[in-house]
């Protein structure tokens, strides 16, 4: 879910670059490509524990949801300026 949630901020922050002209995209592919390799990273040391139940599900599932939304805030804002 965090990996979809980074995609979705990356394809809106994509967008709002193009359309206000904002930073160079050698910048902004290199701020993508960092964070897809700890994401990758972070499968390698964590995969064993793809099928484990997750402990505190409610808190991490708030986490998620509060990550997303202040991803989009600043979207949003990057959008106004």
């Amino acid at each position: 879910m965090y990996e979809k949630i980074i995609q979705d901020y990356f394809d809106q922050c994509e967008a709002v670059y193009k359309e206000k002209g904002l930073g160079d995209d050698a910048s902004f592919e290199e701020q993508k490509k960092s964070l897809t390799q700890s994401m990758e990273d972070q499968k390698k040391q964590y995969g064993a524990l793809k099928n484990s139940p997750i402990q505190g599900k409610e808190h991490i599932v708030q986490f998620l949801k509060e990550y997303r939304d202040s991803l989009k805030e600043l979207v949003d804002q990057l959008a106004a300026s």
